[in-house]
């Protein structure tokens, strides 16, 4: 992992365990490295898919004017939860374990998600997010997920 997105990743971390006690959610937001060596935080709420695309969108054209070299996006999702031995994966009515959604998952987990990118590699990391009862976060539990790369539309952004 690069000495970059190390940084980005740490600046994520930060902001995440600083929600333990609070009981809002994180809306969606980028820690950003410009060329010049400063530092920024973009907050992109979105309401759907289609939102999240355009904003996307956006934050690429945005990264590109501003000379963004680095950036981590930091989110709070759903997720499946790990698999362990004698748990089976979650598979939909119809019998695809494709069209399943963490989101529609009945052992569903929500997570903080941090996925950083500086135009040549990516990296992300992932913490379980432990509720108390009355909904505020008492806990924040690191996954193991040591050197997972990314594909898809996050580790393109520079791009």
């Amino acid at each position: 992992m690069s000495e970059l997105i190390t940084k980005m990743l740490n600046l994520a971390e930060g902001a995440i365990h600083r929600h333990v006690g609070k009981k809002h959610t994180l809306l969606p937001v980028w820690h950003v490295m410009y060329q010049d060596g400063h530092s920024g935080v973009i907050g992109t709420p979105w309401g759907n898919a289609d939102e999240k695309h355009k904003i996307f969108d956006i934050m690429r054209k945005t990264f590109r004017e501003t000379q963004v070299i680095a950036y981590c996006l930091t989110v709070e999702a759903w997720a499946s939860p790990p698999l362990k031995p004698g748990r089976v994966a979650a598979i939909a009515p119809n019998g695809d374990i494709n069209q399943l959604r963490p989101s529609v998952m009945p052992d569903r987990v929500e997570v903080f998600i941090a996925a950083a990118g500086d135009g040549t590699s990516s990296q992300m990391m992932v913490w379980d997010i432990r509720r108390n009862k009355r909904g505020y976060v008492k806990a924040i539990i690191k996954r193991e997920i040591e050197g997972m790369e990314l594909q898809g539309t996050i580790p393109s952004m520079l791009n």
